[in-house]
């Protein structure tokens, strides 16, 4: 039985008076959250049978649900209330006998409404006796179920009216009538006092389901293993808690790892979560499989833009848009450039950026380009799109009029409107037919910017998705990307309810062959932060400051320090947080005072007579790499060099190489790090060493005023505090990760970057408020 199979057995095998508890419920949504339903039954009980062989302790199992509708939480508290009301007790079969019986007396002086209301009641249970009773488990009894819900999960509403709702739970867990236990507002500590108060009545709560909700971490988190097994010392007997995580946001993969998994878990199980199998409890499903559960269409889709000859009409392109400041950028701009105006208005940026003019080095990829997008890219967009009258562009806020025209005048017909929306709308959903995402954006666990290329599109019904990937200009990023993502995607759907109920198995990857690009998801992250716009306002105790809502922030989650934007923090009143930019700060003034250092002895090193420069080469612009790569290469060739510093695998072309040889390009040092290094060891530098700093700090003194190095900053800030403390054998890693900022740092092990942490003056103030512009995202 293949894997698909498997699921669909998941959501349509109704067992265990499924139907029967469907047909109590009377609410509006049963039938199109049936299969969802089905799913989340077949779960838990997949769970339960589980925990009978684990007679250890408590098991957790946190279930994310993204995508869900409005409803769908609501109607999954209100089946399984029925369910353990109806199935693990026989006390409501004699509450129901009382409430059906066969002649129904009237009272005097009832209106018309009162009698109906009584007739409606006995028919009730007496379709309750007639589906469950003899069917019950009574061995069940007297172990109960503790709900933890919101008001509203409970509250009836007019179109989904069940006036006898309040008769399957009590409030109180010494009511043994009822083996349902819902609250809306006590914590587990809530629940240790009232025991602690009745030490002779101690009842026995075998399950406990948390409904989490974001606002309410405090009151979810109080339900952690330490917390319950105090409660089980009192004899309380918890075998498993199902925290449930449904939202209606769109499936956000770093999100669901960094935020729910990772986050949640830690908190709960008081232990760090960093590998994908550190903890087989935590359930999620995919996009696809939420849409079968609840009959949506998989509208989305992905068009990648490619050719059979890409790597040869796109070598000396890559090699020159490698000297940008802003890469991710640019190639997005070079993405858009398939007319005539476009392409010149393209070169005249790159003329701006870099202060010279290549126009030989772009136009043949232009050309190209521009036959490729009339003979393929424009038809094969429009055939996508062919039955919507009205499609939305999502363009970064610098797209350009031009570019917008050139979209425009392709795509539009006599019967179909463009328009063009940008990333922040599509939180609130975009009122089209079709969407389409036409620029690349990447982002990683540490910033989970939304959208991104590689999560699907959030839908409204009816609604179809179109997600452009362009590997002409974006393939030294895309290949590693999709690695980065399919691997993360390959630890969040670890479990063993996946593995054991639908085949589910750990997918083999193979690392791209193409050079890495680490240092380029911040830079990325930096460009992106020109898209988010909206801000908020939050309210310290000593007063209000008013940020992007994108912006940063550090905050203790009681186990250690967690990094959040603001419009994804877990925030409850009484908070304490500190802007992640007040401690960037510390480390970029540290930074800047030691390249003062360092820039002054870039002139002695330059003096040095093993150098043999001039005065006037002594006093140039001119990197003293380059005028020792051009006597090398004069002494031998071109060729002899550049496989001396690329022996296997050659990241940039030959036509790239000889450009850095060119001593009017502004070129600081390689972009790549790999690139770098081969070429300082090729001419005799250490790495690490006076003049490998001196490169590294005038890369930064360029960036000091932009974003870039602020998100550089933060990415490292990301690793080192948000771990309990930095091991000698996780360095290594750490340094490839952020080998510029740690080798300007003079940081050598994990020694001296918890000393670095130590210095960092960490304040945390209490939050009273957080107000959006707009709606928290």
């Amino acid at each position: 039985m293949d894997t698909m199979q498997r699921f669909q057995n998941l959501i349509n095998s109704e067992e265990n008076l499924f139907s029967d508890t469907c047909e109590m419920m009377l609410h509006s949504q049963v039938n199109n959250g049936r299969r969802f339903l089905c799913a989340m039954n077949n779960l838990v009980e997949y769970c339960c049978s589980q925990s009978c062989k684990n007679k250890k302790g408590v098991n957790y199992h946190i279930i994310y649900l993204p995508t869900c509708p409005e409803w769908s939480r609501e109607l999954l508290a209100r089946f399984f209330i029925h369910k353990i009301a109806f199935t693990f007790s026989d006390e409501f079969i004699s509450i129901a006998k009382r409430k059906a019986p066969s002649t129904i007396y009237l009272p005097e002086k009832l209106t018309k409404k009162e009698i109906t209301n009584l007739y409606e009641e006995r028919a009730y249970y007496k379709k309750f006796l007639r589906l469950f009773d003899g069917k019950c488990l009574p061995e069940n009894k007297y172990k109960k179920t503790l709900f933890i819900l919101q008001d509203k999960d409970i509250v009836t509403r007019k179109q989904d009216k069940n006036p006898w709702l309040e008769q399957l739970y009590t409030n109180s867990l010494f009511k043994h009538d009822r083996n349902v236990v819902v609250t809306t507002t006590k914590t587990a500590f809530d629940i240790e006092d009232e025991i602690r108060g009745y030490q002779s009545d101690i009842p026995n709560i075998e399950n406990i389901f948390v409904f989490h909700s974001q606002n309410r971490s405090r009151i979810t988190n109080s339900y952690n293993i330490d917390q319950i097994e105090r409660l089980n010392r009192y004899g309380v007997g918890v075998k498993n808690c199902f925290v449930f995580y449904i939202t209606e946001r769109p499936f956000r993969l770093y999100h669901a790892l960094d935020n729910v998994k990772n986050s949640l878990t830690s908190n709960l199980l008081n232990r760090e979560i960093k590998k994908y199998d550190d903890f087989d409890g935590f359930i999620t499903f995919t996009t696809e499989e939420l849409n079968l559960m609840f009959g949506r269409p998989n509208n989305g889709r992905r068009y990648l833009i490619d050719s059979s000859e890409r790597e040869i009409f796109t070598a000396e392109i890559d090699s020159f848009l490698d000297e940008f400041a802003h890469n991710y950028k640019i190639k997005n701009s070079l993405s858009l450039t398939f007319t005539e105006e476009t392409q010149q208005e393209f070169m005249l940026e790159c003329e701006q950026e870099l202060g010279i003019s290549n126009p030989g080095i772009i136009q043949p990829f232009l050309s190209i380009y521009k036959q490729l997008w009339d003979m393929e890219i424009k038809r094969t967009i429009s055939s996508h799109i062919a039955d919507c009258n009205t499609v939305a562009f999502v363009l970064p806020k610098w797209a350009t009029k031009c570019q917008k025209e050139a979209l425009k005048t392709a795509f539009s017909t006599n019967d179909r409107i463009i328009s063009f929306v940008d990333f922040d709308d599509l939180k609130d959903g975009i009122n089209t037919n079709a969407v389409v995402l036409f620029v690349y954006r990447y982002t990683d666990v540490k910033y989970k910017t939304f959208p991104n290329s590689f999560d699907p599109l959030p839908l409204r019904n009816g609604q179809i998705g179109l997600t452009v990937v362009n590997r002409l200009t974006h393939n030294r990023y895309y290949e590693w990307n999709n690695h980065f993502y399919d691997k993360t995607l390959n630890g969040l759907l670890y479990s063993d309810f996946r593995k054991d109920t639908i085949g589910w198995i750990k997918r083999i990857l193979t690392r791209p062959i193409l050079p890495d690009i680490f240092d380029n998801i911040d830079e990325a992250e930096a460009d992106a932060r020109d898209y988010m716009a909206e801000r908020c306002t939050i309210q310290f105790e000593s007063g209000r400051i008013k940020q992007l809502a994108s912006a940063r922030a550090i905050y203790d989650n009681g186990y250690n320090y967690s990094i959040s934007s603001l419009k994804d923090l877990p925030f409850e009143e009484g908070m304490q947080i500190q802007m992640l930019d007040e401690i960037v700060v510390q480390i970029k003034d540290s930074l800047i005072k030691k390249s003062r250092n360092i820039l002054k002895s870039e002139v002695y090193i330059r003096k040095d007579p093993a150098y043999g420069l001039s005065a006037d080469e002594i006093a140039s612009d001119v990197e003293l790499w380059k005028y020792l790569l051009k006597r090398k290469v004069d002494a031998t060739s071109a060729e002899d060099a550049y496989e001396a510093i690329f022996p296997s695998t050659k990241e940039i072309s030959m036509n790239g190489f000889q450009r850095w040889l060119d001593f009017s390009n502004p070129m600081i040092s390689p972009r790549s790090r790999k690139s770098q290094n081969n070429l300082l060891n090729y001419l005799g530098f250490n790495i690490g060493g006076p003049y490998h700093r001196v490169i590294l700090t005038k890369k930064m003194m360029r960036n000091s005023d932009t974003r870039l190095l602020n998100s550089q900053i933060e990415s490292l800030l990301q690793s080192i505090l948000t771990v309990s403390i930095i091991q000698e054998e996780d360095f290594d890693d750490l340094f490839e990760a952020h080998s510029e900022i740690l080798t300007l740092l003079e940081v050598h092990c994990a020694a001296d970057i918890n000393t670095l942490i130590e210095l960092l003056d960490i304040d945390l103030k209490k939050v009273i408020s957080i107000k959006y512009d707009s709606h928290k995202a």
